[in-house]
């Protein structure tokens, strides 16, 4: 075999090699996918979606309800007022006929008043012709017969006697006829003050009729303003309800808007992190390619190795050890190049982090250049640890994404960056900390940092720095909690380590 075509295919092995070893890399990778800590699964959110619609129209069906309730009150409202408007039309018409009697009894108690005047003078005038009857009778009594019989006999003829006594008589029909027209006078009067007595009294119980009817309508007309109040109390409190049900609706339907956008978060990592499986399982097809060719080529050069050390020529063999030496030593020199890009790869994914610990499960060292575990995965406290603690790594420590993929939620904000007893409530215990979703089975959180150096929907790689070392959340003291979940369950992170 020639010196080129030996350092040709020596070239060929050593790139296949690199292929091969690349290749093998993406062939134990594993897919993966999870929605740990507080994220939430497809199915989660789905069945949240469906109580809050389930939610949004039992509310709707209540809104309804209350809608038909308030146009039932306005329609009662309509009525009460209704009934209110007549009501004070007929207080109205009680009002003005109280007012008429009132008019009437005023008038008809002045005729009285006028009446007892009137009874009065007669009264007083009937005294006076009483006595001055009274004062003739008693002189006529004093007097006796003589008097009437000197008059007579003092005529000095027939005539003057028939014109006396006709004078005496007049005057005594006169005084009768004076008493018997005051009398009537006074009977008249007692009988018109009888009548209008009688009419004021009709007038005073028509009064207490109409005054009876005017407090009735007045009662029935408060009662139906209570009534309304009553109603507008009830509406007003139906809005506050439809108010407060309106909200409710809109809170939901907010939350269902945050649900499909995280959905549609989580569905575009997964979509991600499946392109990211496929593009990494074609590598390794092609890298178990590349395998089959370089069998095939090493397999080609023994047989031609054989046919060479059977021919015995010294010349051959000469060039044979010549090219053998250039080729170990452009092997050497290819090695040690593959060995420093590797490197540079290394510390140029990490940040210049560190080294990367080896992966024997197909995750990288979330911590490297620290090893040692401060608590390991299952129970601690009568609890069960659901990931691992990785120590010894200073504050500040580079953490590393342990495989790649998409982060999907990132939480920060915590400043209790110091050991502690108890939690401070940040991040659910967590403190600051980072998930990454890598494909539809696996997820990685890294928990307690002290700060975050990516952001979510960011897409990572393996050993890419994602954080560092803190003790924010419920941490004793400085270190990475490292969880992995298959399924949305906690499992072991050693076993994939």
């Amino acid at each position: 075999m020639s010196k080129k075509k030996h350092l040709s295919l020596r070239f060929t092995s050593a790139l296949l090699c690199m292929t091969i070893l690349t290749g093998g890399m993406a062939a134990n990778w594993t897919p993966i996918r999870d929605i740990p800590v507080s994220a939430k699964t497809l199915a989660e959110l789905q069945e949240e979606r469906k109580s809050n619609e389930k939610k949004i129209a039992e509310k709707q069906k209540e809104l309804d309800s209350l809608q038909s309730d308030l146009e039932e009150k306005e329609a009662y409202q309509k009525t009460l007022q209704e009934k209110i408007t007549l009501q004070q039309s007929n207080l109205d018409i009680v009002s003005q006929e109280l007012d008429r009697i009132a008019q009437s009894i005023d008038e008809t108690t002045q005729a009285i008043s006028q009446a007892e005047d009137d009874i009065k003078v007669m009264e007083a005038d009937i005294a006076i012709g009483l006595d001055e009857f009274k004062m003739r009778l008693r002189a006529m009594y004093v007097q006796g017969n003589d008097s009437l019989a000197s008059a007579l006999v003092g005529a000095t003829d027939f005539y003057d006697l028939l014109s006396k006594y006709e004078l005496m008589s007049r005057v005594a029909n006169h005084d009768n006829q004076l008493v018997n027209d005051l009398k009537d006078k006074l009977e008249t009067c007692n009988a018109k003050k009888a009548e209008l007595e009688t009419e004021k009294s009709d007038l005073e119980s028509q009064q207490e009729d109409q005054q009876a009817k005017k407090e009735e309508f007045k009662a029935a007309i408060e009662d139906l303003q209570q009534t309304y109040s009553e109603t507008d109390e009830a509406k007003e409190q139906m809005q506050r309800q439809k108010e407060q049900l309106n909200g409710d609706v809109a809170t939901l339907e907010e939350n269902n808007k945050a649900l499909d956008a995280e959905e549609d978060q989580i569905k575009a990592a997964i979509a991600a992190a499946a392109e990211a499986e496929k593009k990494k399982r074609e590598e390794a097809a092609a890298a178990e390619e590349a395998k089959k060719k370089l069998e095939a080529q090493k397999q080609q050069q023994q047989e031609e190795a054989k046919k060479n050390q059977s021919s015995g020529s010294s010349s051959s063999s000469k060039n044979d050890n010549t090219s053998s030496s250039n080729s170990q030593k452009d092997n050497s020199s290819s090695s040690s190049s593959s060995n420093s890009s590797s490197s540079s790869s290394s510390d140029s994914s990490s940040d210049d982090s560190g080294s990367v610990a080896p992966s024997g499960g197909g995750f990288t060292w979330p911590c490297p250049g620290f090893y040692t575990i401060s608590s390991t995965f299952g129970n601690r406290w009568g609890t069960t640890h659901g990931a691992i603690d990785i120590a010894g790594g200073n504050a500040g420590a580079a953490i590393v994404a342990a495989k790649g993929g998409t982060v999907v939620r990132v939480v920060t904000g915590c400043s209790h960056n110091y050991p502690k007893s108890g939690s401070c409530g940040c991040g659910g215990g967590y403190g600051n900390y980072v998930i990454i979703q890598h494909d539809g089975t696996y997820s990685t959180l890294y928990g307690h940092m002290a700060s975050v150096a990516v952001s979510a929907g960011q897409t990572v790689s393996a050993g890419q720095t994602i954080g560092y070392v803190g003790s924010t959340g419920f941490s004793t003291g400085f270190h990475l909690h490292f969880e992995v979940r298959v399924n949305g369950t906690k499992v072991d992170p050693m076993k994939y380590l």
